[in-house]
């Protein structure tokens, strides 16, 4: 069943109830890039597995080297991708942003693939309500379904794809 991390949902286990909004996990999935694809049912069974939580204005999500646990679907709001880097020449450590991720789309994929640990630090811009799954939970329910997990590796692909254009771009500057 759905839950909510800081508030309770609505009975029927789909709603979160944040201030006067709520947010629809399933429409919320529906409209991710990630979950593209999925049908009604397989929606509402990720929605089933899904937890939302509440995030402030620069609160850390998850840092750089920690251990890659869940898959964030970002429901509204902006979270800021960051990597620290050393550069070559002066061993000079600096944080470089590589990517703004906005509603609708994912991050913390590395939860999904080895060595499942986050590649950079996620910081919130400001309010961000996210949908967060459990790693664990999502493998063992991808193991039931040939078709979701090709639709996820098919998608995972294609946001690594995106993610990386973006990267070489922030470079490039």
């Amino acid at each position: 069943m759905f839950r909510r991390a800081s508030k309770a949902g609505s009975p029927d286990g789909q709603l979160a109830v944040v201030g006067r909004d709520a947010i629809d996990v399933v429409t919320e999935l529906r409209h991710s890039q990630f979950f593209s694809g999925f049908s009604e049912t397989q929606l509402k069974e990720m929605a089933d597995l899904s937890v939302v939580r509440t995030y402030g204005e620069q609160e850390v999500i998850f840092n750089q080297g920690d251990p890659a646990n869940s898959l964030h679907v970002v429901a509204a709001g902006s979270v800021a991708l960051v990597r620290q880097i050393t550069k070559a020449i002066t061993g000079e450590k600096m944080q470089v942003t590589v990517d703004i991720v906005q509603a609708g789309q994912s991050l913390g994929w590395s939860a999904l693939v080895e060595p499942h640990g986050y590649t950079v630090s996620a910081r919130a811009l400001g309010k961000v309500e996210l949908i967060i799954i459990d790693s664990a939970n999502l493998n063992l329910w991808l193991q039931g379904s040939a078709t979701a997990t090709l639709l996820v590796f098919k998608n995972l692909n294609t946001l690594l794809a995106q993610r990386l254009r973006r990267a070489y771009d922030t470079l490039n500057v």
